[in-house]
């Protein structure tokens, strides 16, 4: 009986950067540290609901003073699109989502309401 070895985070990293998002590999780790993104786009059948919890897991993880809003920013149009199980473009979308509220906007919509 042979066992699967799960790879090591360091060719884990090295296979998924930086191509997936046309960054370069420092930008990529800035902007998705866990690299729970990278790992979701190679899911070939991720289950329902999937898509919210990768993007939680990506929201917790960024550091302290990255803006969610610009992080996606970055990452959404490098993203690869069409071909993909819904889930993961629903995750695409999601991250498209979050890219539209920069703090900046956030802060104007405070200030008004």
């Amino acid at each position: 009986m042979t066992h699967a070895v799960a790879p090591s985070s360091r060719s884990f990293d090295h296979h998924l950067s930086p191509s997936l998002f046309g960054l370069s590999e420092v930008a990529l780790r800035r902007l998705d540290p866990s690299a729970c993104l990278r790992r979701a786009l190679l899911e070939e059948t991720p289950p329902r609901g999937r898509a919210e919890e990768v993007l939680l897991a990506w929201l917790i993880a960024l550091p302290p003073g990255i803006d969610p809003a610009e992080a996606a920013g970055h990452l959404a149009p490098g993203a690869p699109e069409g071909g993909m199980h819904p889930e993961i473009e629903r995750l695409l979308g999601l991250l498209k989502e979050v890219a539209r509220y920069p703090a900046a906007r956030l802060s104007r919509r405070r200030a008004r309401g």
